[in-house]
């Protein structure tokens, strides 16, 4: 495949282009034909009678304006769309996506009128289509597809991981409001064990001193020493925390640090996956030699952007990310720089934090960032930290050589 970040151009008018708006239970499509002409919008369920039914009007229309064939478009519209798209592409047929910020925004310069309607959104799709807006739809296969869904699947998991640990440092505020200056961090395996055991102030300050210190002790592997055990069990015998409801606050409390055992085991569960699946890709060992890149972040990066290989330049990949620059200027007005934070938002969100994570003191894009950091503001920095991550990890994945430090240094454009 060639360049994802570049259009071919408006289609030929030989194609009919079907636009199909997207919904949850049943879609709208509209049929473009080859003289413009667009037929009356029709609804199809989100089933296998509603697809055929789909196909099969499309094949009807190609057959009856003699153009060579039919190509869909649809919206990117989160899941809804999966299954239609998938179902089209397995029989062989063009899939163009559209950008929904571009079918909003052309909405009043189609008739004038604000009005939205899901037949009014399908004509527009396969107008925009026919232009040339959309881009050819391209499903990853293979091991790319498992690490897609696994990368999907740990984004969901750590943010329940997160919704978790707030409500659990949460309950810690009301039974034990004390321990916040007492520890490091409450979430630490150490005290998640004592309030499994003891969930609340009142049932650790009940208990003798020497069973709750031996506790503590044990679990730290010795990091807790005896001032700061015996520190925790003064604080818990004469804290302030909720006293009213405390069997109530005990179960809840063990059934947030059960969800927060379960979900942190479902995780490793997925990154055992993940780092599994890289080995059927033959350049994964070498994005691995990155300092500070992870293999969950090589997995989740050959997630969402599929095989690095078939991109023809690393700014197609960048732009993939959303991390593309543009500014707006007009006359002598010339407007900031920023990134179009279009594409795939989980690419750009674990490529940013791992260019953060390689630009801290000591590690490889310290100095990158440093030199940057004479003449560009901070953003700037961890956004051009973040490029030059995706540019190495494509240019790694093309020669098939592994990392190497002049590939850090900073070049004149780039300082400038």
């Amino acid at each position: 495949m060639s360049n994802k970040a570049a259009r071919s151009g408006p289609i030929k008018p030989d194609i009919v282009v079907v636009g199909i708006d997207v919904a949850k239970r049943r879609h709208v499509a509209a049929i473009r034909q080859i003289d413009g002409r667009v037929a009356r919008p029709f609804g199809f369920g989100n089933d296998r009678a509603g697809f055929e039914m789909l196909v099969g009007r499309a094949e009807a229309a190609v057959r009856a304006s003699g153009a060579r064939r039919a190509y869909f478009a649809l919206e990117a519209t989160g899941h809804y769309g999966h299954v239609l798209q998938q179902y089209l592409l397995d029989r062989g047929f063009v899939v163009i996506g559209i950008n929904p910020a571009h079918t909003k925004k052309i909405k009043e310069v189609f008739d004038g009128s604000p009005e939205k309607s899901d037949a009014k959104d399908a004509v527009l799709i396969s107008e925009l289509a026919a232009q040339g807006r959309g881009r050819p739809v391209f499903q990853p296969e293979g091991v790319y597809a498992d690490l897609r869904r696994l990368g999907k699947l740990r984004e969901q998991l750590t943010n329940e991981r997160t919704r978790c640990l707030n409500r659990y440092t949460g309950l810690v505020d009301l039974v034990f409001p004390e321990l916040v200056d007492l520890v490091y961090d409450v979430t630490c395996p150490t005290i998640r064990k004592l309030f499994m055991e003891f969930p609340t102030a009142e049932a650790i300050g009940r208990r003798q001193y020497r069973v709750i210190g031996r506790r503590l002790r044990d679990w730290s592997i010795g990091h807790f020493d005896a001032a700061r055990c015996r520190a925790i069990h003064e604080a818990a015998r004469t804290s302030v925390g909720m006293r009213p409801g405390l069997d109530a606050f005990a179960l809840q409390m063990r059934q947030i640090l059960c969800s927060l055992k379960l979900v942190e085991s479902q995780i490793a569960e997925v990154e055992a996956a993940q780092t599994a699946l890289l080995a059927q890709v033959p350049y994964a060992g070498h994005l691995i030699t990155i300092p500070e890149v992870s293999t969950v972040t090589v997995a989740t990066v050959l997630g969402e952007a599929g095989d690095l290989r078939q991109y023809s330049t690393a700014e197609a990949l960048i732009k993939l990310a959303g991390l593309n620059l543009y500014s707006i200027s007009s006359g002598t007005f010339q407007g900031r720089t920023r990134i179009s934070k279009r594409g795939r938002p989980l690419l750009r969100r674990i490529v940013f934090l791992a260019a953060l994570r390689m630009s801290k003191e000591g590690r490889p894009l310290a100095e990158f960032h440093g030199r940057l950091g004479e003449r560009l503001a901070k953003p700037q920095v961890a956004v051009a930290g973040a490029r030059k991550l995706l540019r190495m990890m494509y240019a790694l994945a093309r020669d098939g050589v592994d990392f190497r430090e002049e590939m850090l240094a900073v070049k004149r454009s780039e300082a400038a």
